[in-house]
């Protein structure tokens, strides 16, 4: 049972980690939000979320993670970003 509870532990640390990123990440995002908005710039841009996405999945690949599994995390993360983009929040 040690063993299990500090395998799980493991786990808790790596997900604070991953939601620390996310929070980081959704910032800088809010940033771009406002540098899109002072440029008179669109808030949707298709060709940067294929660059992210094809990037996202280059790299899970080369590091043995789904390729697929990767792309619905990263678009469920660029949906909820655009929506807090437009909302301006």
């Amino acid at each position: 049972m040690n063993r299990l509870k500090k395998t799980r532990k493991g786990i808790d640390e790596i997900d604070t980690v991953i939601l620390s990123l996310i929070g980081k990440r959704l910032k800088l995002a809010a940033d771009i939000a406002r540098i899109k908005k002072s440029l008179g710039l669109p808030i949707c841009q298709p060709l940067r979320e294929k660059e992210v996405l094809s990037r996202a999945a280059r790299i899970a690949k080369s590091k043995g993670i789904d390729e697929k599994f990767t792309v619905s995390i990263f678009r469920a993360i660029i949906s909820h970003t655009r929506k807090k983009e437009k909302n301006g929040k």
